[in-house]
């Protein structure tokens, strides 16, 4: 996944997770659907306890604060704002949006496994699947760029095993 298919990806990735907090709401949280009427109950699936909004789903929520708390990174006011997150040292600029672009879909899917599957994903779980696709990315990126995502990688290790 390199070249144009990556471009592509990454572009569609990191609309998503910018549209997050935005004040376009496209992603279809509790909060959106019961504005729709779809359902009737905008509390969130995954915590049970607050209002399941895009800036809930992916920073506030219990799994995703512990997820961030994890990485060691503090989720900044605006989180749209790439350049306001304490990027972690090991973690290189040029990657970076990417990085956080991975993040967040992980993020995305676990709060999909509960609400369509009902299976609950934990921290570790997440970052672990984090590792994986990172390991995944390592292998379709040229041998010049496979050290930015080894240091993912590393990361999501360090922070899985309570290093982070």
């Amino acid at each position: 996944m390199y070249g144009l298919e990556m471009k592509l990806w990454l572009t569609a990735t990191l609309w998503f997770s910018v549209t997050a907090t935005s004040k376009v709401l496209r992603l279809q949280s509790r909060s959106q659907l019961t504005l729709k009427k779809i359902v009737s109950d905008p509390t969130c699936e995954v915590c049970g306890l607050h209002e399941e909004t895009q800036s809930h789903i992916f920073y506030h929520c219990d799994m995703a604060a512990q997820f961030w708390s994890r990485m060691a990174m503090n989720v900044p006011s605006d989180p749209t704002n790439l350049l306001s997150w304490n990027r972690p040292a090991s973690v290189a600029q040029e990657g970076f949006s990417s990085f956080v672009a991975l993040c967040h879909w992980q993020l995305w899917k676990a709060r999909n496994e509960k609400v369509f599957r009902q299976c609950t994903t934990g921290v570790q779980q997440i970052l672990r699947q984090c590792s994986a696709v990172s390991v995944q990315w390592e292998a379709r990126l040229p041998p010049s760029k496979r050290h930015v995502v080894q240091a993912w990688g590393q990361l999501f290790e360090a922070a899985r095993q309570g290093e982070g």
